[in-house]
């Protein structure tokens, strides 16, 4: 390397020196707040923290002599270790760590350097704060002055010996007695920590129960009694309204609150004379209350249980309403509130009480395999593939079920507070019927073994395959098929739950039933209707979904037959316009047909609905007397174009089910029988034909002339308008004031006239249709350019309902067909309607 190069590489080396140095130089140095009593405790370079002190000391000298010693245990738990070993309120240990550590000085508050003016030559208390074993910090308390809202308290430190003035209120803390500085809890911090719970006191046998690893509750003790309820019933619900429980949560929030309620009910320290409480070991007066909690405190998640067990003796001679009690591991007597303690050895007076009465408790979004297995007839499987249900009987094939019927399923089985009774433990399974089951229901969650992936490398191992596979792809699109619809492997045979439904007491509405889940069972009685539910067959849980055809699929002619005769309707094509036009009746044939209503019913029918199946394959009897689908009272055919072959698809509805929201019906496409919701015959019965009646070019009308009024004037009167001028008048009566506005509004309304209905033939033969002048109907009579024959409509009387007239029009003779009572009632009133109002 030559010298030049070197000069230069040490040259570059010193001008960062001087780089880095002027950054330290600029950059500013970050100071302790000079306010702090302790400034050590907040240097930035070191900060100390609340939680990194693990000792605390308060010693006083006045008013009297004491030294209180606070310790955090393993579980980073405050303890008193001095003057007793007491457990300690850790807010109240923390309260004075975040005290001393937050200490700064009343900078309005004079202070002249002179300790010993100022109480702290020989300081009222000495507070230290510990850093393990590497660091202290003491905090000396002298005299205090001023009034309550504005009292000082003078102070040195160990980092600052000179006085200082500091708020009172910032110290409150360290002023506190022993008393206040105790835990006041005696069990748990909160019901959510306690993990085990039993009493047991001289009366009764022990009662227990824990918390399971899936987050339910259940007795430990007595044995057989299962599950037990957590949140109970609501007042006044449940088979004893007058009697409800709360639950087990409620006897976990009251043992949580079994504390004491002030510093006043600490009684005494390391007593020794136990019986005159009635707490000696084992002759306490009350019950003995033992919890298992998680360890509180930082860091405890994964620590063991922590057992506490309280022992309550006598009421106190001087507040009644409260007892004494001591925690078992010592010997101080405190005094807790006596209903507390009444409410929870509830649990010990009738432990059944707090049994659980849900029959199971399912996370149904995991439940992924049933099966249903009567003591007789065929075995259903359920299992659950890609979020939908498939249904497998008799070792068939799956096919697709009706999922709402299987969820419908989980939800009775799962539904809350079932079981009606606990049978006596005594009574044996065969006495129950459940040593032949009459139906046995097996749930699985997260039950369906997972299918293997195959290893892509073997599968390119395999060449003659493929090219199989090419030659024969329909053969093996079969099998994916065929393997699609293979039963799912379980992980294993043994179900989640399982239910055994033995004897039923009709009289008394319930069925015996044995649940086994786990290593666990329990005999209990349920009501008979969940039995009824289990014990539907398979079309129960058939798809109910029907054959659709394709909505591109054009319909091409419809037949329906009903009550009132057989229509039939094809559609038709010229000068390349497709229209409905009517083959039946023979006395509609030819006219057109009204599309809307045929494209309802084509639409009502591709889109069918099943409400339930009712019966698979049924006999001709069955189908005449059951369900009246041998001769339909309705049948509608749609006839499909499919190329040059077409398709019917037949449709038929019987009887009214019992409840008469349903029909029967049924479907060429499947042989069964279902239910379709009543309403559907609503658009069956929907009238076929075109409900236009009238339909004209307005521009062309010359002349109106209206007969009528037959009820306002005592005899038939006339009305005669042409138009001239761009307007009407009126040509008879001469002298008659025509409104213009009125004859166009009459125009109006027979422009594109629709019947609301069309009622029958021959309207003349039936006077209660009131088509005759004399009988108050109103005769339109309109002249139309380039037309021979006027056109007219005749306005007769109300139907029965009185919301339409009946009337008829010369373009459609003999038809009979009803109008809106709205739209002509003002026509129909008197002539004066149409003269103008001076």
């Amino acid at each position: 390397m030559s010298f030049k190069t070197t000069y230069i590489l040490f040259g570059v080396f010193l001008l960062m020196i001087g780089v880095f140095g002027l950054i330290l130089w600029l950059e500013p140095t970050k100071s302790i707040d000079t306010a702090y009593v302790l400034p050590t405790l907040h240097d930035p370079a070191n900060p100390v923290e609340a939680k990194d002190v693990t000792q605390i000391e308060i010693e006083r000298t006045r008013p009297n002599a004491e030294k209180l010693v606070f310790e955090r245990d393993a579980d980073q738990r405050w303890q008193m270790t001095s003057p007793h070993h007491f457990r300690v309120d850790q807010w109240a240990a923390n309260q004075i760590v975040s005290e001393v550590l937050g200490a700064k000085k009343n900078e309005k508050r004079d202070v002249t350097p002179s300790l010993k003016q100022w109480g702290l030559e020989e300081p009222a208390a000495v507070i230290t704060l510990k850093k393990g074993d590497e660091r202290e910090w003491k905090l000396n308390l002298g005299d205090q002055s001023g009034d309550k809202t504005g009292a000082v308290v003078y102070v040195s430190s160990s980092d600052r010996n000179e006085p200082m003035a500091i708020n009172r209120s910032d110290l409150d803390g360290v002023f506190k007695p022993v008393k206040d500085f105790r835990a006041k809890d005696l069990l748990a911090e909160s019901a959510f920590d306690i993990q085990y719970l039993a009493l047991k006191d001289s009366k009764h046998p022990q009662v227990a129960v824990e918390k399971t690893a899936d987050g339910q509750w259940k007795f430990k003790e007595p044995a057989g009694y299962g599950g037990a309820d957590y949140e109970g019933e609501p007042p006044g619900t449940g088979p004893n309204p007058a009697k409800t429980t709360s639950g087990i949560r409620s006897t976990l929030e009251t043992a949580a609150q079994l504390r004491v309620a002030s510093a006043d009910d600490f009684v005494a320290d390391d007593v020794s004379d136990l019986a005159k409480y009635g707490l000696e070991a084992d002759k306490h007066d009350g019950p003995r209350i033992e919890v298992k909690r998680n360890a509180s405190g930082f860091g405890n998640d994964k620590k063991p249980a922590v057992q506490q067990t309280l022992l309550v003796g006598k009421k106190s001679p001087d507040k009644p309403d409260k007892v004494f009690a001591r925690l078992e591991d010592e010997k101080n007597v405190v005094l807790i509130d006596a209903k507390n303690v009444e409410a929870v050895s509830k649990l010990l007076d009738n432990p059944g009480a707090f049994r659980d009465r849900d029959l199971v408790h399912l996370d149904q979004a995991r439940a992924d395999a049933v099966d249903i297995k009567p003591a007789t007839g065929p075995a259903l499987k359920f299992r659950k593939v890609d979020f939908q249900w498939k249904m497998f009987a008799d070792n068939a094939a799956g096919q697709k079920a009706d999922s709402a019927a299987v969820e419908a399923l989980l939800n009775a089985v799962a539904a809350k507070r079932q079981i009606k009774e606990f049978p006596d433990p005594k009574v044996t399974e065969a006495d129950l019927g459940l040593a032949n089951p009459s139906v046995v229901v097996s749930i699985w969650q997260d039950g369906i073994a997972k299918e293997e992936k195959k290893d892509e490398k073997k599968d390119a191992d395999k060449p003659d395959e493929k090219k199989d596979d090419k030659k024969n792809g329909d053969k093996k699109d079969e099998k994916k098929e065929e393997k699609k619809d293979d039963q799912p492997k379980l992980k294993s045979d043994k179900p989640t739950v399982k239910l055994s439904f033995g004897k039923r007491e009709a009289s008394r509405g319930i069925v015996y039933l044995k649940r086994e889940s786990g290593e666990e069972s329990l005999i209990v009685a349920v009501s008979d209707a969940l039995l009824t539910h289990v014990s539907d067959g398979p079309l129960t849980y058939m798809d109910r979904s029907l054959p659709q055809f394709d909505a591109n699929t054009e319909v091409a002619k419809l037949t329906v037959n009903r009550a009132d005769g057989v229509y039939e309707a094809e559609k038709e094509t010229k000068d390349g316009k497709k229209t409905w036009k009517l083959k039946q009746p023979a006395s509609l044939a030819g006219r057109t047909a009204s599309e809307f209503n045929i494209e309802n019913i084509v639409s009502t029918l591709r889109f069918l609905q099943a409400t339930r199946l009712v019966a698979e394959k049924p006999s001709d009897a069955d189908l005449d007397a059951k369900y009246g689908l041998k001769s339909p009272a309705v049948k509608v055919t749609l006839t499909l174009k499919k190329g040059d072959k077409p398709e019917d698809w037949v449709y038929s509805f019987g009887k009214e089910t019992d409840d008469k929201t349903g029909v029967y019906a049924r479907q060429n496409q499947r042989d069964i029988v279902f239910i379709v919701a009543k309403g559907v015959l609503n658009a069956l019965s929907s009238d076929l034909q075109d409900p236009t009646v009238l339909s004209m070019d307005l521009g062309k009308v010359e002349g109106m002339k209206i007969t009528g009024w037959h009820d306002s004037a005592g005899e038939p009167l006339s009305l005669e308008m042409e138009y001239k001028m761009g307007q009407w008048a009126a040509k008879t009566p001469a002298n008659f004031k025509l409104d213009d506005k009125k004859a166009a509004e009459l125009l109006a309304a027979m422009d594109g006239l629709k019947a609301t209905k069309f009622v029958a033939e021959k309207p003349g033969a039936k006077p209660e249709h009131e088509l005759d002048l004399k009988a108050g109907a109103l005769e339109v009579t309109l002249t139309v350019k380039n037309e021979k024959e006027p056109t007219t409509v005749i306005i007769g009387g109300l139907d029965a309902d009185g919301k339409n007239y009946y009337a008829t029009t010369s373009k459609m003779p003999g038809q009979l067909f009803l109008l809106p009572k709205e739209k002509f009632e003002k026509f129909k009133g008197m002539r004066s309607y149409f003269s103008k109002k001076e």
